[in-house]
């Protein structure tokens, strides 16, 4: 292969892991493709080689010879690794079009495509349709208003002779679901099963999903059943075994390796003094803000550097919630009624970071301040959430959550160690 085509192929290949496959895995890195020799006998090797749990080398299928390495803080999952083969699998089709002026249009095709196998290798022709038909609705009204929809495939019930195929054309079947506590649901093949309105019959607690879709991602645990939903602001929602698997959000797709994410919080911010419980509620608190686009802040100070925080006035006198000295801090306390953070209602605490300012925490979860401005460094050229971020961060944990939807969250080292977008 000539040397100008070698450079183009790596160039090439490098463009597409970090504008396609990087998005599914916020706070990925990777090294410069490579040209390597390719093997002198045939022998099969895997497209992915993990070299340790936060790192993998990716190498081309049909081209040993161009490879790369990538890694993040926290570990890829074994589904995560999945996603990556069945990326590496269908890669080629994007790569002879990358320099093409369709080039966008055939990687989002693409990645639709790596998302609907992943999710339901039975059948992924149907899920593809599926995504296909809700992200041309996400484009579109409904009596001026944007439309909001949810379906579900049922691994075990069998529907009639009206297809998925049959309905999506007529503006009736885009009203037959509210997008939260009802859905359409076929069956494997896509014939049409019937309508179901969701009960709360679930326990929240072991669901990783947004609160507001939690009726949805309930009816997958436990069962072969999947959730596809769009929702007001344009983005797709899958869900899958009780959790949220993937979103399309600002026109990428996005995976969520909830487990993962929440073992990293420990790093170098809270602490194995801090329960895996309040962990936990933590991150979910900070996927219901995400969701929920309201943006939020949220503080957890260790063991060892709460009385340091306190002593320099991180949190203003009239904001701790123990003082009561406004009728805002009065209020809160009242509402709260010394309820540690991880029993309090998801919706109360979505409701509470949402409140203008930082939400303060302490290692076991008592609130110190909630809708709190807190002192800063001077100087700062940042946001002043994220300035409030990384000042209570230097005490355990910052955590952002953005209007639009991204989570950042930073340790005491100013490390960014989990970012979801």
């Amino acid at each position: 292969m000539a040397l100008l085509e070698q450079k183009i192929r790596r160039k090439s290949f490098g463009q597409v892991i970090e504008q396609l496959l990087f998005p599914l895995f916020p706070g990925t890195n990777f090294s410069d493709p490579t040209w390597v020799s390719p093997p002198r006998r045939k022998m099969r090797k895997l497209a992915i080689q993990v070299r340790n749990s936060g790192q993998a080398r990716l190498t081309l299928k049909n081209h040993r010879e161009v490879r790369c390495q990538i890694e993040r803080t926290q570990p890829f999952t074994p589904h995560e690794l999945k996603i990556m083969d069945c990326f590496l699998d269908h890669i080629e089709r994007v790569l002879k079009d990358w320099r093409k002026p369709f080039a966008k249009d055939t990687a989002q095709s693409f990645m639709s495509e790596v998302v609907s196998k992943s999710i339901n290798p039975s059948n992924p022709q149907l899920v593809l349709k599926i995504i296909s038909t809700l992200s041309e609705w996400s484009q579109q009204t409904y009596e001026g208003d944007r439309i909001v929809f949810s379906l579900g495939i049922s691994g075990s019930r069998k529907g009639g002779s009206l297809h998925f195929e049959d309905l999506e054309d007529h503006d009736f079947f885009k009203v037959m679901s509210n997008g939260h506590d009802t859905a359409l649901i076929f069956d494997d093949e896509g014939l049409l099963v019937s309508h179901k309105i969701f009960d709360d019959d679930y326990d929240v607690s072991e669901l990783y999903s947004p609160i507001r879709f939690s009726k949805l991602a309930a009816w997958t645990k436990d069962t072969e059943n999947i959730i596809i939903s769009l929702n007001r602001g344009g983005e797709i929602l899958i869900f899958k075994d009780g959790n949220l698997c993937f979103a399309k959000r600002r026109g990428y797709w996005r995976y969520f390796a909830h487990e993962s994410v929440i073992k990293r919080l420990t790093n170098k911010a809270m602490g194995r003094k801090s329960s895996e419980t309040l962990r936990k509620e933590i991150y979910l608190t900070a996927l219901d803000v995400s969701f929920a686009k309201t943006g939020g802040c949220i503080g957890v100070l260790n063991a060892r550097s709460k009385p340091t925080a306190i002593s320099k006035g991180l949190i203003n006198d009239k904001d701790l919630l123990e003082k009561q000295t406004t009728s805002k801090s009065k209020a809160l306390n009242y509402l709260i009624k010394n309820t540690k953070f991880q029993n309090l209602d998801r919706l109360l605490r979505l409701e509470l970071v949402s409140i203008d300012g930082a939400t303060v925490l302490d290692h076991e979860g008592n609130f110190l301040a909630t809708g709190a401005i807190l002192s800063v460094e001077g100087g700062s050229s940042s946001g002043g959430r994220q300035a409030a971020t990384v000042a209570v961060a230097k005490y355990g944990l910052g955590i952002k959550i953005s209007n639009d939807g991204y989570i950042k969250a930073i340790n005491r080292d100013k490390e960014e160690i989990v970012r979801l977008s």
